[in-house]
């Protein structure tokens, strides 16, 4: 019998994990089309932003949009969506979202995106000319002077404002 739940626990942690990968890829692959009216920021046309931190065991994806929608994924299953419907998320997300205008010059162009590494963090942003990213070791946010460090910390008031809704339940 225990067996057999362990056989079932590993079969969903699957299922979970193959669900944010694919919920991941779905924000990647976003296109600007779908955003247009939203009225994108700057001369970029910045319609969103993806943070992604590498720890020992997953890796954590924050997705935020220009509408004011965030999701967070664990690349070990689970995650939390549709923050649009809260007016917390839905602030910070377009707080973060907005914020990327001040960095993008630190950020290069790519057509690529990879999980980050243990320690690693790695931003993206999403534009109308296409993605462009930036990377640091999560720990350099820990000083005031890293450039990024604003960034990192609009990122972290998205996923505070979600754990705030998780412990009002």
């Amino acid at each position: 019998m225990a067996e057999d739940k362990n056989m079932e626990d590993s079969v969903e942690k699957a299922k979970n994990k193959e669900t944010m990968s694919g919920l991941r890829e779905l924000a990647f692959n976003t296109k600007f089309a779908n955003f247009q009216k939203f009225n994108p920021i700057g001369d970029y046309g910045i319609y969103g932003v993806i943070m992604e931190m590498g720890y020992p065991q997953a890796c954590v994806t924050l997705a935020c949009f220009i509408t004011g929608d965030a999701s967070i994924y664990f690349s070990s299953g689970g995650g939390m969506m549709g923050g649009v419907g809260r007016e917390t998320v839905k602030n910070a997300s377009l707080n973060f979202v907005r914020s990327t205008l001040n960095f993008i010059t630190n950020f290069k162009k790519t057509d690529e995106h990879f999980l980050p590494q243990a320690g690693e963090t790695i931003f993206y942003i999403l534009t109308k000319d296409g993605l462009y990213f930036a990377e640091a070791l999560t720990n350099d946010f820990k000083t005031k002077t890293h450039v990024l460090r604003p960034l990192f910390a609009a990122g972290q008031e998205v996923i505070t404002a979600y754990r705030l809704l998780d412990q009002k339940k």
